[in-house]
């Protein structure tokens, strides 16, 4: 018997994996930042930042595909509080962690 996904379920699926995504990116410079503050371990915090960076961009991708699905068609409630929860996670982490500036990657 063939498995068929509709498009609801797939689009809470790229929500999650958008969500994870963004979760993932800030606890890797989160870790990177305290590694850098209190070890000396350069190859490490390198290794952070760039994962987590990394980790933004392609959450910011998966964030930015499921709202062009959402606008599609009529979202379900879950689908909505998933990009929410992901686009704020990537707020909040590209805001504490800036690529440029005071307290960026370069610092």
């Amino acid at each position: 018997m063939e498995t068929v996904r509709t498009e609801p379920e797939s689009t809470a699926v790229a929500g999650w994996a958008a969500l994870a995504l963004a979760t993932g990116a800030a606890l890797s410079l989160t870790i990177a930042n305290v590694l850098n503050l209190h070890a000396n371990a350069d190859e490490l915090v390198t290794l952070g930042f760039i994962l987590g960076w990394v980790l933004v961009v392609w959450a910011t991708i998966v964030g930015a595909a499921v709202v062009v699905q959402l606008v599609r068609r009529r979202p379900a409630a879950i689908e909505i509080l998933l990009i929410v929860a992901a686009a704020a996670v990537i707020a909040v982490t590209v805001s504490a962690y800036p690529l440029f500036g005071s307290g960026g990657a370069s610092a």
